[in-house]
């Protein structure tokens, strides 16, 4: 009877545990997304990982001043939204005509053990041309 019961508790409290972190996922997945100002370079930032993750990649290459075709663009990126992604933006700053973005990335898998995720830093190069914020590195995202 006293296993039975430990056993109970163990569950219960295992279940509890689960619950928790599936409230914790939603809330997390249900954050508005963050609005930047019009033609800044964060925007530019969040619109070109957007585009990405959306599968919108010949979009995302109009965002580009980098020396990749657009079939190396398509190489690089065509499966990056084949994994939920998380953006964080860290740090911006703008120099005349150039500006970095630095954001950290997340990238959230599923197997048989569970979920887990995958978290890299990575900093945006970005010029002003035309009126414009284009991105000029880096030509590959982790993770």
């Amino acid at each position: 009877m006293r296993m039975y019961r430990s056993l109970l508790v163990l569950l219960g409290g295992a279940g509890a545990l689960l619950a928790a972190g599936v409230v914790v996922a939603l809330v997390a997945v249900r954050q508005p997304e963050t609005a930047y100002p019009a033609h800044s370079p964060q925007r530019t930032v969040a619109t070109y990982l957007r585009l990405l993750q959306d599968g919108r990649v010949d979009t995302a290459y109009a965002l580009v001043a980098m020396n990749m075709d657009r079939e190396r663009f398509h190489e690089q990126f065509d499966t990056w939204s084949q994994t939920p992604h998380r953006v964080t933006l860290l740090q911006a700053g703008t120099t005349g005509p150039d500006a970095s973005v630095t954001v950290e990335i997340a990238a959230f898998s599923a197997g048989p053990f569970g979920a887990s995720d995958q978290t890299r830093r990575q900093t945006f190069t970005l010029v002003r041309q035309g009126g414009a914020w284009r991105i000029t590195g880096p030509e590959y995202l982790y993770p």
